[in-house]
């Protein structure tokens, strides 16, 4: 499944901040690896050299065991606030039903902390 995310913040979020954002409890998720590859998506500021693993841009970090994905500002980089930043990223569903899950998105960098809130899910099934 195609999974399309918008992210706004309310502040700036910088690497020199060492800024990163958690999006958590995506329970039933199976993803092979320790990544997750982005693409950009029309109607809002692209993610593209926005986010990265290391030096890769487009690239999300991934916990099997915490069940969630990590997004790290990458090197000379700044998410700006009150900017829509809309991506997408391919998943593969449990191989039972679930319900949808209560998925929680925060960051956290060297200044400041925003808490875990849940997403909102306008399409969710």
């Amino acid at each position: 499944n195609v999974i399309t995310v918008t992210l706004q913040s309310t502040i700036d979020l910088s690497s020199i901040m060492s800024a990163s954002i958690t999006i958590s409890q995506l329970s039933g998720l199976s993803q092979a690896g320790s990544q997750i590859t982005m693409q950009d998506v029309g109607g809002g500021k692209p993610i593209s050299g926005l986010m990265c693993v290391g030096t890769t841009p487009y690239r999300a970090g991934w916990d099997q065991t915490e069940l969630q994905m990590v997004l790290t500002v990458c090197a000379g980089a700044t998410m700006l606030h009150s900017t829509d930043y809309v991506f997408f990223f391919t998943i593969t569903n449990p191989g039972s039903d679930q319900t949808s899950p209560a998925i929680q998105v925060g960051a956290h960098s060297t200044m400041t902390v925003i808490p875990d809130s849940l997403m909102d899910k306008p399409h969710a099934l």
